[in-house]
C-alpha cells in the first residue's frame, strides 16, 4: 500500500507542479478476507486517488495573518510584492519617499495548502484553503 500512496503523490507532484504534502498516516488491522473480496491492486490505486485530499506545498502571501496570495515559489512571491510596492518606489527620491514598506503585516510563509481547481463556465479559478 506505501508504494501505491507514494506513486499517488509523485504524479500529483508532477500533474500540480509543486511539491506535494505527505501528511498522511498508514494504520494497519489484520483481517482476514475471502479470497473473493481480494481486489487487484490497481483498484485500490483508482479507489485511492478518487479519496484523497491533496495538499501542496506553497508560499503563501499572508496580510495580518489571513491568506490573500499562494505561489509555487518563494521568488515568485518575493516577487509579487516587489510589484505590490514598485509605483510608490518609481521617483522616490523626487517625491522625498524614504521609507516604502507595508503599513499591514505581510510575510511570506512555507506551508501546506489543499489544493482545489474550480471551473465554472469557461473561466477557470483557483481556490485554497490554508491548512491551520
Amino acid at each position: 500500500m506505501n508504494a501505491v500512496y507514494d506513486q499517488i503523490f509523485t504524479d500529483f507532484s508532477t500533474y500540480y507542479g509543486m511539491d506535494v504534502s505527505k501528511e498522511y498516516t498508514l494504520s494497519y488491522k489484520e483481517v482476514m478476507v475471502l479470497p473473493t473480496n481480494i481486489y487487484p491492486i490497481e483498484q485500490y490505486d483508482s479507489m485511492l486517488r478518487q479519496s484523497l485530499e491533496v495538499g501542496v506545498m506553497a508560499w503563501v502571501i499572508s496580510v495580518n495573518n489571513a491568506p490573500a496570495a499562494v505561489l509555487a515559489t518563494k521568488e515568485e512571491a518575493e516577487w509579487v510584492l516587489e510589484q505590490v510596492l514598485a509605483p510608490y518606489k518609481e521617483n522616490a527620491a523626487e517625491k522625498q519617499r524614504t521609507d516604502i514598506h507595508f503599513l499591514e503585516d505581510v510575510e511570506i510563509k512555507n506551508t501546506s495548502i489543499d489544493f482545489k481547481i474550480h471551473c465554472r463556465s469557461g473561466d477557470s479559478t483557483e481556490s485554497f484553503d490554508v491548512r491551520r
